[in-house]
């Protein structure tokens, strides 16, 4: 599955340097926004193990711990909606890219979720 957002929902996804200066009550709002915007997509949830790959395309370039950070309320969404179980590691590989576009028209997120094959049990 995958959920394309626009360069209007990058709010949703603050690096780690905003998430640390931001407001509590301004990070609830945002987080509660963002779960609504998921909820209306109606993903199917998932079982099991899942590979969720987040792609962020943007003007200027995060670090690496910031970016990392930045999927975090996302996920935590996700797991609280019941897209998939857990966001812990036996459950979930995450997989964070970021490409440099020329234009802030052009920014954009993009995570695509896919559920790992089952493992074979002899």
């Amino acid at each position: 599955m995958i959920i394309e957002l626009e360069k209007r929902h990058k709010i949703y996804f603050p690096s780690l340097n905003v998430q640390n200066t931001m407001h509590w009550g301004k990070k609830n709002k945002l987080k509660k926004e963002l779960k609504l915007i998921l909820l209306v997509k109606k993903l199917p949830k998932l079982k099991g193990k899942v590979t969720l790959l987040y792609e962020r395309h943007q003007v200027r370039l995060l670090d690496t711990d910031n970016l990392n950070a930045s999927i975090k309320w996302c996920a935590d969404a996700l797991v609280q909606l019941g897209i998939f179980e857990d966001d812990k590691p036996e459950l979930l590989t995450l997989i964070c890219k970021q490409h440099k576009v020329g234009s802030y028209k052009d920014e954009k997120i993009t995570i695509t979720i896919t559920e790992d094959e089952k493992e074979i049990k002899n």
